[in-house]
């Protein structure tokens, strides 16, 4: 959040007061209505039954789903975590008064839904452009709003045991004051940056320099020269070989199927003819060359005939075959599929070579470019001199005024902190507690007990409680903007009877902010203002069961 350049005036009056609280199908309500008063309001009710959610609605209605993960750690909040369990979706509505204008806002999930109102008028819809209206009117973010007006009682008690280096950064984080920190180390970065290249301008090096730039540019001509015999080449490869692998394997295994069909014939042929051969001897001697016995002459002519005949048939058909097959391994041999397959290869190395080549000339071209542009700025040294520690004189000027200012505006910030802080705590004395607290321009915390300085960590933890509730309203006073209602969920966590009655005195008083307080404990059932009582009904719903 940006430090604001006012800082609200205490007991001014209210800004933003919240008037209604509706709810349908939110958590583990099924309907509620909330109507509270500008000044004190008071949730009850047992562990379980729905009352932070109360405290997540007023959240939500403002910030959307924005507003949780910090107080869910580790868990991002859905829609689904929101919606009631037996509803199929959830609304929650809130209005407000703000500077005496009427407002409405309502959120619907699942999905962002959300409308704001300025009375019967809308004045914004849709995620982004609702956040930034309230951004606007209200002066406060989410991560403050978060850390100050919605966090729980004891993650501020924690900032108490901080170092007061993280307590330091903590608090400036919440104030705004940090971000000039983060504006003072871009400058210091830039600054360091300016003096480098000054000593680069003044420490002799641009001779060198541009001997480096004439290397480089020796060097990207080789490369290109080296490029373009790298592209003629690749354009030969490509002209000569094949371009279609698998066109290439589908040809190889055609040739290699006609020869190996032809091949298998030709030995079934073979066989055939031999044993044809065979039995035309077997004849032609008088013995039947299976079963041995003599073959009369008279029956030998016409098995003879039809055995020459037979054997004519395969040899010619044989003579068919070894020519055919002649000319298929002739038509193997010449197509080399085997070199073929290597120019393919050949091929995809060179295009790889060449991009890779291309790619390391177009790398030192652009080095080379920017350089030129460096040496250009050399050429002109005497004026970039005196330029460069312009700007460096200048830079260190700036850093000080803003070192300057931030001391005034953290000085400024912690004095309305102290302020506000020991307001609160002065509404708590009595003879055994009369802590005051004092806090430096590094936002160290002192605390005096009795008129003595005592150790935070030797306080009681009633003690502890206080003194968090009453930094977190001294944040708040500083950094409220246009909120002015303070949230508290169980602040008499670690509280006697004694202590709660106190803060209920303490309550009673405190009459320049809204106030809306969760608690479990019955010794504020009597306080001034508006109670409400949670409770959950047969169906474990949360219901309001009573008021006052």
């Amino acid at each position: 959040m940006k430090a604001r350049s006012s800082l609200p005036t205490f007991g001014k009056g209210y800004f933003l007061i919240i008037k209604t609280l509706s709810l349908d199908g939110f958590r583990s309500f099924s309907n509620a209505r909330l109507d509270f008063l500008p000044g004190q309001n008071y949730i009850f009710g047992q562990n379980w039954q729905g009352k932070s959610s109360i405290v997540d609605a007023i959240g939500f209605a403002l910030f959307g789903l924005d507003v949780f993960p910090r107080k869910v750690a580790g868990t991002t909040v859905s829609a689904d975590h929101l919606v009631n369990e037996d509803s199929r979706k959830a609304r929650v509505q809130l209005d407000f008064v703000f500077n005496d204008e009427s407002y409405s806002i309502e959120r619907i999930l699942p999905g962002r839904q959300v409308t704001l109102k300025n009375g019967d008028e809308i004045a914004a819809t849709g995620t982004k452009t609702v956040n930034e209206k309230l951004n606007a009117l209200l002066g406060v973010d989410v991560k403050l709003f978060q850390n100050i007006f919605y966090s729980d009682q004891d993650e501020l008690r924690k900032s108490l045991e901080f170092s007061p280096e993280e307590r330091r950064v903590f608090i400036e984080r919440l104030l705004g004051v940090q971000e000039w920190k983060e504006r003072i180390d871009l400058l210091r970065s830039a600054r360091r940056f300016l003096n480098s290249f000054l000593e680069d301008l003044t420490a002799g090096r641009l001779g060198a320099f541009l001997s480096h730039v004439e290397e480089l540019e020796y060097d990207v001509e080789k490369q290109k020269a080296a490029l373009l015999d790298l592209q003629q080449s690749t354009r030969e490869l490509g002209r000569t070989s094949p371009r279609d692998m698998a066109a290439l394997r589908v040809a190889e295994g055609k040739s290699d199927g006609a020869i190996a069909r032809l091949q298998h014939n030709q030995v079934e042929l073979s066989t055939k003819l031999a044993i044809e051969e065979r039995l035309r001897l077997g004849v032609s001697k008088g013995r039947c060359p299976t079963c041995t016995q003599l073959i009369p002459r008279p029956l030998r002519v016409s098995p003879l005939k039809a055995l020459g005949q037979t054997i004519r048939v395969f040899r010619a058909e044989l003579t068919k075959i070894g020519r055919a097959l002649q000319k298929l391994e002739m038509q193997s041999s010449n197509a080399d599929f085997d070199q073929s397959y290597e120019d393919v290869a050949d091929l995809r190395e060179a295009k790889a070579t060449y991009e890779a080549a291309r790619k390391q000339v177009a790398k030192d071209e652009d080095r080379l470019r920017k350089l030129r542009l460096q040496a250009k700025t050399f050429g002109k040294k005497p004026q970039q001199v005196d330029r460069t520690k312009g700007e460096i004189a200048f830079l260190e000027r700036l850093e000080n005024a803003i070192q300057d200012f931030r001391r005034l505006l953290r000085k400024r910030l912690v004095k309305q902190l102290m302020i506000g802080t020991n307001d609160l705590l002065a509404r708590f004395h009595d003879g055994d507690n009369d802590s005051v607290v004092k806090i430096d321009e590094e936002l160290n915390i002192a605390v005096a007990l009795h008129g003595r300085e005592v150790p935070i960590f030797n306080l009681s933890g009633a003690a502890k409680d206080i003194l968090a509730l009453a930094l977190r309203y001294g944040l708040l006073r500083v950094a409220a903007g246009g909120i002015s209602f303070f949230i508290l969920d169980e602040p008499t966590r670690h509280m006697d009877p004694s202590n709660c009655l106190k803060l209920k005195g303490l309550f009673n008083d405190l009459l320049d902010c809204q106030l809306i307080v969760v608690t479990v404990n019955s010794e504020f059932s009597d306080a001034a203002g508006r109670h409400f009582m949670v409770a959950k009904d047969k169906a474990f719903h949360s219901v309001i069961a009573e008021s006052w």
